[in-house]
């Protein structure tokens, strides 16, 4: 009996020992747990890996540029641009970085412009606009300051009359002088400013193609390297001269820095001049003048030149009319011609409203928007890179391909679009660890595209 209880005994102790050998259900849990934080914590990582790749990469790499892009964007200020501007203004890595800081100056110098357009054209506001903008915004300045010597010329002028008895001690022969030394004194300044607006037709049309037949004069080639850079205070002098002699592209440098400094009338006398020789962007910018009107037949008449002539942005132009119906019937084959021409050419917009197109219940074509898409995103477009991102996450232009997903969300997010966090988070557990690596990569890289 004691043997019995004796081998009982063992065989208990037996039993508890090789139970402490297993885990129990708490243990179990506990490593569970600690498992799901450790993955929880390691995508997290890898998630704000992506996000710090900017500051990680060197100062002059793409991502760096943008990202420095987007932080100066952020600020209020206006001369911050201008000053980045001039920094890199003969820096070729900086080309596109330039483009979007110069359009944002652009616009912020116009909002400014408008504020100022609501103002009395005085001296003090003259000044006070001056000290404030001065650096970043001259060509807003100017239109104002024209605002102001008009209405000064035209105040100086009425008492003028009054100065004639200075001749008193001259003989009544010499009466005649005081109105011509009056006339000399008053007019140059009326008359530099009413040309580009009340310039009669045929004025303009006496060497109506000029520009077309021999090389442009010194006046124009000032006028077309002063456009080019933006500096539209000095290109006027030069634009207009040489459109008063007949340079198509002088008139139309010369309406579109008119229509900048809200003289509309002398915009439309000048792109008029310019569509009438046959110049694509005279043709253009005189449409838009139509277009404002109301006048959409007209304008798309224009269009239609401009973009047979070979301008991109006016075959995406008709494109979009046709698609909408503007100034004629709406027409989607004629819409995708037009925009499949402007598409090919690189214009961003084509190739997003042809994807969105293709993708359509109507023009259903699913691997000519993810083509569309490709193109726009590798020309660094946020919108697109969203979109093809989801095109891959969801298959919608072909096969399933996460890690495709994953590099054009990334692209999309380091290029300020915000949505496409929200979806890397749910495609990086779909990944494994050497695809999520490789995928990274590639964004650091700023590779574009399949790896061959």
């Amino acid at each position: 009996m004691r043997v019995t209880v004796y081998m009982l005994a063992i065989g208990i102790t037996i039993g508890l020992g090789g139970c402490t050998t297993l885990p129990d259900r708490q243990t179990v849990a506990k490593n569970s747990a600690e498992f799901v934080n450790r993955a929880e914590a390691m995508l997290a990582a890898q998630r704000s890996r992506l996000a710090e790749v900017a500051n990680d990469l060197k100062a002059d790499s793409p991502t760096a540029r943008r990202n420095e892009v987007n932080n100066l964007l952020r600020q209020s200020r206006i001369d911050p641009l201008t000053q980045y501007l001039n920094t890199y203004a003969n820096d070729p890595r900086y080309v596109r970085e330039r483009a979007r800081v110069r359009a944002e100056r652009n616009r912020r110098c116009d909002a400014v412009g408008d504020r100022y357009a609501r103002r009395d054209a005085t001296p003090a506001n003259l000044e006070r606009f001056r000290r404030g903008y001065s650096f970043s915004c001259p060509t807003q300045i100017a239109s104002f300051e024209r605002r102001v010597n008009s209405e000064t010329s035209v105040a100086e002028a009425k008492p003028e009359p009054q100065s004639e008895p200075k001749s008193v001690a001259a003989p009544r022969a010499a009466n005649p002088a005081p109105p011509a030394r009056t006339a000399t004194r008053v007019e140059p300044t009326p008359a530099k400013r009413a040309e580009p607006t009340l310039a009669s037709r045929s004025e303009t049309s006496v060497v109506r193609t000029t520009s077309q037949s021999s090389p442009p004069s010194e006046a124009a080639s000032s006028c077309y390297l002063l456009y080019a850079i933006k500096n539209f205070q000095q290109a006027h002098g030069d634009c207009l001269q040489a459109a008063r002699a007949g340079d198509a592209k002088a008139q139309h440098h010369l309406a579109d820095i008119a229509l900048i400094s809200k003289e509309d009338k002398a915009a439309r006398h000048w792109a008029q001049a310019s569509a009438e020789q046959q110049y694509p962007a005279g043709q253009m910018l005189m449409a838009r003048l139509l277009q404002k009107d109301g006048e959409d037949a007209e304008a798309l008449a224009l269009l239609k030149r401009a973009a047979d002539s070979g301008l991109t942005e006016a075959n995406y132009l008709v494109g979009q009319a046709y698609l909408e119906g503007d100034g004629a019937p709406v027409n989607a084959a004629e819409a995708i011609r037009y925009l499949t021409l402007a598409a090919e050419r690189n214009d961003v917009e084509a190739q997003l409203l042809l994807a969105r197109l293709y993708a359509s219940s109507e023009h259903a074509n699913a691997s000519e928007a993810r083509r569309w898409l490709t193109r726009a995103a590798e020309q660094e477009s946020a919108e697109a890179q969203l979109a093809l991102g989801m095109n891959y996450y969801e298959g919608r232009g072909g096969p399933v391909d996460y890690r495709e997903a994953y590099v054009w969300l990334s692209r999309a997010m380091l290029n300020g679009n915000e949505r496409a966090r929200e979806h890397l988070e749910r495609i990086a557990p779909e990944l494994t660890e050497e695809q999520l690596g490789d995928a990274q990569a590639r964004v650091q890289s700023g590779l574009a595209g399949r790896r061959p």
